[in-house]
């Protein structure tokens, strides 16, 4: 109870009504599906929107993790086709009608089968089958009925400069895994944002809860206010106009409640909102707001006690760790064009043979060196810069982030001691209006007040409860932001209490 008021006083006893913060709990009808705060925040992070936009993306980066991881591993490839072509024979003077011409047609089938290592070697095995026929002009010496032809080969390329090292060669594969890592540290940084934001509109919830309380219980303090100037004027101690001003302040107050009733229903509708749900949720409001405080800022409290100063932010944070993998992913990029400009250069071998059915089999080998580069490649020379302010920004960035949230956790652990501080003299204020209320409701029995200065008190106190309730609401806002620059589990934090 938020009123000191001596005991066997009427009067004073029913003033007190008035000055109960949450003695007088709103009625509120809750629905079946009605979930506990920690309840509602697990399905928030199960059912938010933004969730699950980023768990349908995550089948996408997952494949391309796992064909990064496949580099090393043999493409096969299986082709087959079917071919027809006719050459005619072109002679001056026009040949005769019965000139032939040169018809062929057949199917081939093909595997392929490409074989990358880690010192850039890359192998191609190869085996064709092709069936066909070749009618018309036999000068070449092919037969004109159908043939069989059997060809497997074999290649081998070796760079010698650009994609030497086993180090060059993996950074794709190193990339891809700082991508993937960065996704999954989006949904963390998602699953953040989305408890934020949750919590916020609980602390909202329960903030009108509490504004709905006071004003109820004001509601019964102008009732027992309008019963005393009733009973006041048949004493003839009061005038028409205060019962009429009590009245008036009671309707008044009736309408105000009112709206608090649908501004509350208008908080437990937004819980709803982006939760990809069929049916809608309630939320089972705490007593008052104070208890989700207490609950979030124990841990607060701990740490304050045990150092003056503001912990470090953790190097696991959400925020440090997507800008310490973007960081990592720029100088992946910076490193694989910085070898852009070098010239091509590998040695390569090939092996072929040919097994055919009505013609000598045949063999053939070649080798040789190949170099290959590009003059005046502007492409190229961009793509290094790009790829080097990328790499710097990436870097300040990382550094920035660090810088931003240490100065932020220090403006919060500020901040919330001065609410600390601001609360105490709240509690003072309306204990003091309390006091002053009451001393109004005894003036008022002797005769030595009016009406109009019990409602002009009864509205200081509720001024001052309300801005007891923002301050309350701010400190427990300030407590939601310092546990997410601390990097808390504040699920975890809020499960353990009933």
């Amino acid at each position: 109870m938020m009123f000191n008021v001596e005991p066997g006083r009427t009067i004073g006893c029913h003033a007190a009504a008035v000055g109960l913060l949450l003695a007088a709990v709103p009625s509120v009808t809750l629905a079946e599906n009605t979930l506990s705060m920690p309840e509602y925040l697990r399905q928030a992070l199960h059912s938010h929107v933004r969730v699950r936009q980023h768990q349908a993306g995550m089948p996408a980066q997952d494949m391309a993790l796992r064909d990064a991881r496949q580099r090393y591993v043999p493409e096969l490839t299986v082709r087959s086709s079917w071919d027809e072509s006719e050459t005619a024979r072109v002679e001056n003077p026009a040949p005769a009608p019965d000139t032939p011409f040169q018809a062929k047609r057949g199917t081939t089938l093909g595997l392929d089968s490409t074989w990358a290592l880690p010192f850039g070697t890359e192998i191609q095995l190869s085996t064709e089958q092709q069936y066909g026929q070749q009618t018309g002009l036999t000068a070449s010496g092919i037969p004109d009925d159908y043939q069989h032809i059997q060809q497997y080969s074999v290649e081998v390329t070796q760079p010698l400069l650009r994609h030497w090292t086993p180090q060059y060669n993996r950074l794709p594969v190193l990339q891809a895994r700082a991508t993937f890592a960065n996704y999954e540290n989006e949904g963390v940084l998602t699953q953040w944002e989305v408890l934020q934001d949750s919590l916020n509109r609980l602390i909202e919830l329960q903030a009108q809860y509490d504004r709905l309380a006071v004003h109820q219980a004001l509601l019964e303090g102008y009732e027992f206010l309008r019963d005393t100037a009733a009973a006041q004027r048949l004493e003839g101690r009061a005038t028409e106009l205060d019962l009429t001003m009590a009245e008036l302040a009671l309707a008044r107050q009736d309408n105000q409640l009112r709206r608090e009733e649908q501004v509350y229903q208008e908080r437990q509708d937004e819980l709803s909102r982006s939760l990809l749900l069929a049916t809608s949720l309630r939320v089972e409001p705490l007593s008052e707001l104070s208890v989700l405080s207490r609950w979030l800022h124990q841990q607060v409290a701990q740490e304050n006690t045990q150092s003056a100063r503001m912990p470090p932010v953790q190097p696991t944070h959400p925020e440090l760790r997507q800008a310490a993998l973007q960081r990592e992913q720029a100088d992946y990029g910076w490193r694989q064009v910085r070898r852009q400009h070098w010239p091509d250069i590998e040695a390569y071998y090939r092996y072929q043979h040919d097994i055919r059915e009505l013609l000598p089999d045949a063999e053939t080998q070649s080798w040789g060196l190949r170099v290959s580069y590009t003059v005046n490649d502007l492409p190229t020379r961009t793509s290094r810069l790009r790829a080097q302010g990328q790499l710097l920004s990436a870097q300040w960035q990382l550094d920035d982030t660090q810088d931003r949230l240490q100065a932020e956790a220090a403006r919060l652990w500020a901040e919330w001691n001065h609410l600390e501080r601001e609360r105490e003299l709240l509690m003072q204020s309306i204990r003091l209006h309390e006091v002053a209320l009451a001393q109004q409701w005894q003036r008022l029995e002797m005769g030595f007040a009016s009406v109009r200065e019990i409602q002009q008190q009864q509205r200081n106190l509720l001024d001052a409860q309300l801005e007891r309730i923002d301050a309350e609401a701010q400190r427990a806002r300030t407590l939601v932001r310092l546990h997410y620059v601390r990097n808390t589990d504040v699920l975890a934090l809020l499960s353990n209490h009933p």
